[in-house]
């Protein structure tokens, strides 16, 4: 799911555009049944805060500007506006998310449940999947409110908020320190990095970071900000936990067990060249997982270095099985050997049909979690480790 970014929000708060008023055929509502208030929703931005807000609470743990429903297309949408309290979306710490009928709101001390009736959600093909992600539709919604009739040519033209409008963007260098030491650099041109546990523009392999656990944002003159994306583990910006914040040179953020120090500098006229090492690494360690029995029966899973987790759907390698918890087991490949991490649950993980905590594993071994068997049916060889891909291409390795 694609995360808003923060120009985005920037320019759908931005007062002095108008948006439209909700579809004449919905009906949508606030009821705060402690106070016996119901607020309606008419427009598709309704700010709520304890100043200045479209609805208004009276409550001291409310920040002044605190959360704002969306509405486009059929969506309605949540965005928590950096507050000091957090907001909660059925009692769970949200920055955002789709807003559905019934559901109920947490500011402060003050809960509130959102109706709507009425209304069809549109289905216009601008949609990844069934349920856009509110990045998704900011993007679109925005898109199109962006444009508007100059008043002297009869041109359409397009705007740019004033935040953004023609600012180069900032090159951003992370240089990367992962739990094991190893230090890299990475160094981007572009508005939004996504950072997760091996997807995204950084793909880190650190079992505590969640899949999508981060986005770091440049916008304005030459800001920075980092925005955690509702992660497992949360992001901490100098030791200090964080779910939106500006960001200057210097600042060390920690994801998991990762740590990486931003750079901020000039705009970059290019992006540097792939590392042929990190390719090495890429090409070199495969493993190859075949399901030879249980409830996804025949599907594979190929992994590379690093540490892969097991489980269920916020897992690397996710099995399906209900016997099988979140994080079942781990799986740590490297460029001389394979080994699989029973993490102590309840259902014990097993190879080749005895329980074990922590074993060296080869292919043709058979891993049993729950009612699952995976098979390795590819592993590593002398030809292709880390080192021999390493010294063809003609690096001396440090083996101190």
């Amino acid at each position: 799911m694609k995360p808003s970014s923060h120009n985005d929000l920037l320019f759908f708060m931005d007062r002095s555009r108008e948006l439209p008023e909700l579809p004449h055929s919905i009906q949508a509502s606030l009821i705060v049944k402690s106070l016996d208030q119901t607020f309606l929703i008419k427009n598709s931005r309704t700010i709520l805060g304890r100043k200045g807000g479209d609805v208004v609470i009276d409550d001291k743990k409310v920040s002044e500007q605190h959360a704002v429903i969306g509405y486009f297309d059929g969506f309605f949408f949540l965005v928590d506006l950096n507050s000091k309290n957090h907001t909660y979306l059925n009692g769970e710490d949200v920055v955002e998310a789709i807003l559905k009928h019934g559901d109920t709101i947490r500011i402060g001390e003050t809960t509130m449940e959102f109706h709507v009736q009425g209304g069809v959600v549109s289905s216009a093909n601008v949609w990844p999947d069934s349920q856009p992600s509110v990045g998704h539709i900011l993007e679109v919604m925005l898109g199109t409110n962006r444009k508007r009739i100059d008043d002297t040519t009869g041109i359409m033209i397009s705007e740019s908020p004033p935040e953004i409008l023609d600012t180069p963007l900032v090159g951003i260098t992370l240089h990367v320190r992962c739990s094991d030491m190893q230090e890299r650099e990475f160094k981007f041109l572009q508005s939004d990095v996504l950072i997760g546990r091996q997807h995204g523009d950084l793909p880190l392999h650190d079992p505590d970071i969640s899949r999508k656990h981060a986005v770091v944002e440049t916008f304005g003159d030459g800001q920075v900000y980092i925005k955690d994306l509702g992660s497992t583990n949360g992001t901490f910006v100098n030791n200090k936990k964080v779910r939106r914040v500006a960001l200057d040179d210097g600042d060390v953020i920690r994801l998991g067990s990762t740590h990486l120090e931003i750079r901020l500098g000039e705009a970059l006229s290019v992006e540097p060249p792939p590392d042929p090492r990190a390719t090495a690494l890429a090409e070199a360690a495969c493993v190859r997982l075949q399901v030879v029995s249980g409830p996804i029966l025949g599907k594979s899973f190929e992994t590379r270095a690093g540490v892969w987790t097991i489980g269920g759907a916020e897992a690397d390698i996710n099995i399906q099985d209900p016997e099988i918890t979140a994080i079942h087991a781990k799986l740590h490949v490297s460029d001389h050997k394979i080994e699989v991490e029973d993490l102590g649950q309840p259902v014990a993980t097993c190879v080749n049909g005895k329980k074990i905590k922590r074993c060296v594993v080869d292919s043709g071994d058979v891993i049993r979690l729950g009612h699952t068997e995976l098979k390795i049916a590819a592993a590593l060889s002398e030809d292709t480790s880390l080192n021999s891909a390493i010294k063809s291409m003609g690096y001396k390795l440090d083996n101190n």
